[in-house]
């Protein structure tokens, strides 16, 4: 029994990791405090950059269901009302602030062709 529920857990934990999706926030000042008013739903947590300027926030999806984040920068505060999905997170685009989605990476531009150098 302890090896199937083992065999189990190895099986179905993995499948909860890319359950929603993950947001790096880039705020153009830097942040003084968050808050998130429901923390079973998402995580917002602030961290130093290498120049040792707090204006990135990293934002971890939980589960679905929406709430507000509030984010106080030198210039004010910003409130998000975001909404939790099972296949995406709704964010609200504010000026000031940017939006990178951690998990999936961007699409690769198209290369283009080398020229064709004629009369040589």
């Amino acid at each position: 029994m302890k090896k199937l529920i083992l065999i189990l857990s190895i099986i179905l934990l993995p499948l909860q990791a890319n359950a929603f999706e993950d947001y790096i926030i880039v705020s153009e000042n830097p942040v003084k405090s968050v808050y998130c008013e429901d923390d079973q739903i998402a995580d917002i947590v602030p961290f130093f950059t290498i120049d040792n300027i707090k204006s990135t926030l990293l934002l971890k999806s939980k589960k679905e269901g929406s709430t507000l984040l509030v984010i106080e920068t030198t210039q004010g505060e910003a409130f998000l009302n975001i909404e939790v999905k099972d296949n995406e997170t709704i964010i609200p685009q504010l000026e000031g602030l940017h939006y990178f989605i951690l998990d999936i990476p961007p699409l690769k531009e198209q290369k283009r062709e080398k020229p064709v150098l004629r009369g040589i």
